[in-house]
């Protein structure tokens, strides 16, 4: 294992972390964006498995039987998509456009559900997008941070800052679909819409940002205090 992760990022040291260090990193702006994003990811995701069987049987008209049955495969299709985005992620050494298309099937299947007249069977499937989607992105913007993050004690501080806020999007999530807005949930498919809106334009800030600093690197820059550091973009 310290062998994989001494050619992927060569950073095995350990590295001590104190107050001093904690503060600085947390000082720093783009973990916090980061964990954004993942709170982001967790609100949809934690939202779909809180309120998938109710969204079945009172927005898409199936029984309970059927509504508890009919949540499970949106999960394995999610399974698949995950594995082979992440699969050619790391193929092509590339993040932020697998997150970004993660979160246009989330938006895609959102506004299905969100729009009025839409046959139940397009809507169920709308369901499959917004699991593949959400479910998809939370390990790969973890990813993120990680193949942007350098030293051990960096990584401890912005791993945990991360995961926290991915816990708060839980509470999000919790509470986005109100039994008020039934069988629509309107006000709660727009909140994950906007969630995934988020997670898109940070990509394509850190996607700007990354591009400009390693070719700053490649004229010799040394990033984030580590010879032949470069960001994942």
């Amino acid at each position: 294992m310290l062998y994989r992760i001494q050619i992927d990022r060569n950073d095995i040291e350990h590295d001590a972390l104190t107050l001093k260090k904690l503060g600085k990193y947390l000082a720093e702006w783009k973990p916090w964006v980061f964990s954004l994003m993942f709170m982001s990811s967790t609100v949809t995701s934690y939202a779909l498995s809180y309120f998938l069987p109710t969204i079945l049987r009172l927005r898409l008209g199936f029984s309970l039987v059927q509504a508890q049955c009919l949540a499970a495969p949106p999960y394995v299709f999610a399974i698949m998509v995950a594995m082979t985005t992440a699969t050619l992620s790391d193929k092509f050494k590339v993040r932020a456009p697998f997150i970004i298309f993660h979160s246009l099937l989330c938006i895609i299947g959102l506004s299905v559900l969100y729009a009025d007249g839409i046959p139940s069977g397009v809507q169920y499937f709308a369901v499959f997008l917004i699991a593949a989607g959400t479910n998809a992105n939370v390990p790969a913007v973890i990813g993120y941070l990680q193949n942007n993050t350098h030293t051990s004690s960096r990584r401890a501080t912005v791993s945990a800052l991360q995961v926290g806020f991915g816990a708060i999007g839980g509470i999000f999530g919790s509470t986005v679909f109100r039994e008020s807005d039934a069988p629509v949930y309107r006000p709660g498919l727009l909140a994950c819409i906007v969630c995934n809106l988020f997670i898109i334009l940070a990509c394509c800030m850190f996607t700007i940002l990354f591009t400009a600093r390693n070719k700053r690197q490649a004229q010799g820059e040394i990033l984030e205090g580590k010879v032949g550091f470069r960001y994942a973009t």
